[in-house]
Order: structure tokens, then sequence, then C-alpha cells
């Protein structure tokens, strides 16, 4: 008690003193007479208050009709008529797939973690071309540096590609409103290939862009610039296929939420343990091709060899995966 008692008294020195200091000031020394209650300062702090308050609540009161009904003047708009262009059915259904992609956390990480990959490391890669460079050149190879780190680079950016795994869990995700597309009037082939194209869409941007700075980074001359990015649309192209073909043929429309079709479905262990071994077979391939300067054969095989897989896999998916599509029944 007496240490409270104590308190208090300092605080109202404290006060005091500050009220002395702003005796200098009639507006500040009459807030801080309200603040401490003295009477004559609070009782006019009422009554001002008090007026204040009367005289808003009057002129609303008075003026309420009009201030609610007021309608403000507005210039004239000239309306100028514009054509609008026709869309196509497998145009609005990639837009769907895209908003679905984009409007999901998990979805994107799981889905697209290789673009994070690919774009980050061909940007360390072109920081630190110097180093492979000398790397290279310690090895003493007969083959041109060019001839070695070309066709390793188109190695590595399609080990980078082959993480992106979004078409694999397309379908899987329309879960228990999968009836609704299958009611709409599109084919089992719109609606498929709109899933594969959804993800060659979000996909290429960025695989193009690491393709070029990884090219930059190997030094690469015309014929190796081109493959480069004919290596990175074939891939991107038959990945996309690839996911979706086994999305249809083991779909999962039974789930608690997203997380177990994107990370944890039949398809999508299949789609990467696939792209995965792809991706290494391409490697060796053109590691060894490279050793025997041979490296522009190894990636003109791994062109043909992923274009062939492309065009294979774009039949298998408008053929049997379109006539399973349209026997699925939930």
């Amino acid at each position: 008690v007496n240490v409270l008692s104590e308190s208090m008294e300092n605080i109202i020195s404290i006060g005091e003193t500050i009220l002395v200091n702003m005796g200098e000031a009639p507006v500040l020394l009459f807030i801080g007479n309200t603040v401490f209650f003295k009477p004559l300062p609070l009782i006019l702090f009422i009554l001002i208050s008090a007026l204040v308050c009367t005289a808003v609540f009057a002129f609303i009161s008075k003026h309420y009709i009009g201030i609610v009904t007021a309608s403000h003047s507005s210039s004239n708009k000239k309306y100028k008529a514009v054509k609008s262009e026709k869309k196509s059915l497998t145009s609005a259904l990639t837009r769907k797939e895209l908003s679905r992609f984009f409007s999901s956390a998990t979805y994107m990480l799981n889905g697209g973690i290789g673009l994070i990959f690919s774009l980050g490391i061909s940007i360390f890669i072109l920081i630190k071309k110097s180093m492979i460079s000398e790397l290279v050149e310690g090895l003493e190879l007969t083959a041109s540096p060019v001839e070695l780190i070309a066709p390793i680079m188109i190695s590595v950016l399609i080990m980078m590609q082959s993480m992106n795994m979004i078409s694999a869990s397309a379908l899987s995700l329309e879960g228990k409103s999968f009836w609704i597309p299958k009611s709409m009037p599109v084919t089992a082939r719109e609606a498929l290939l709109s899933k594969s194209l959804a993800q060659t869409v979000i996909t290429l941007p960025v695989c193009l862009v690491s393709a070029v700075l990884l090219a930059i980074a190997s030094g690469a001359d015309f014929k190796y610039f081109v493959m480069f990015i004919l290596i990175t649309l074939a891939s991107n192209v038959f990945f996309a296929l690839l996911g979706l073909a086994l999305n249809v043929a083991f779909p999962k429309f039974s789930f608690t939420n997203e997380a177990e079709v994107v990370k944890q479905s039949m398809p999508v262990f299949l789609t990467m343990t696939l792209q995965f071994i792809l991706s290494v077979a391409i490697i060796v391939l053109n590691f060894v091709t490279a050793m025997f300067s041979a490296g522009f054969i190894g990636t003109l095989i791994t062109l043909v060899l992923l274009s062939a897989l492309s065009v294979g896999f774009y039949f298998v998916l408008t053929g049997p995966c379109a006539r399973k599509y349209e026997s699925i029944d939930i």
C-alpha cells in the first residue's frame, strides 16, 4: 500500500510539473487540467463535447435524406463497339486448368518444382561458366570445350525439366466433380489435350529462358543453340503427355486433400520415376558421345528420341486414353 501511495504521489508531482511548463500554452494547460480531472476544465470539456455532438446530430438529421439521395452528375461516356473473338473449347479448358494450378499453393509447389531448379541452376551455371570452362580444359580432351559442355548442359536441362509433373495429377484433381466436365459438350480429346497443354504453357517459357542461359554459359554455337531450343520444346511436350497418360491410366478421384493427389498418387510416382530414368539415360548418352567428340550426334539422337516419344504419346492420349476417359464413371 505504501509503495502504491508513493507511486501515485510521484505521478501527481510529475503531472503538476508538466502543467506548470505547459502554462505558457493555454490550450495545452486546459487539456492537462482536464486529464487530471480539475473540476472547471473537466466541466468545460464535457459541455464543449456535448455542444459539438448536438450540432453534428442536428445537421445530419436535417440533411440526411438529401445526403443519401444525392445524385452526382457524370460526363457522358462514349461507348465504342468492338468485335469479340470467338475462343475455342480447348482454349477455354486450358484457361480453367491454368486457373486451378495458380490457385493452389500445394499444386504449384509440387507440380512445378522443376521450374525453380531450372531457372536457379541455369543462373548459377551462367555466373560460374568460367570455372566450368577451366575444369573442362583441365581434362585435356581432344574434343573442344563446346563439344563437351553443350551436350552435358542439354542433359542437365532435361533432368531439371523432368521434375515438372503438373499433368500427372490434372485429371485426378477433378475429384468428385468429374461428372461436370463429363456432362459438358466437350470431347475426350479436347479435355485431355487442354490438360497437357496447360502444363506446356506453364513450363515452356521458364524452360526456354533456362535453355538460353545454359546455351550462353556453354558458349554454344548456332547449331547447339538451335538444339537447346528444340530439345526444350520436345521434352516439355513429352513430359506433359506422359504425365497425363499415366493419370488417365491410374486416376485417383477419392481424396481428402489435394496433397494426396499431387504428392502421393500412383501417376505422380510413375511419372517421376520414368522421367528420371529417361533423364539419366540421356545424360549417359550425351556424356559418352561427347567424350568421343560426337556430342552433336548425341544431342541429335536425344531430339529424335524425345520427338518420337511425343508423337507416340499424342496418339496414345487421343486414342486409348480418350476411350478410357469416356468410360470412367464415378
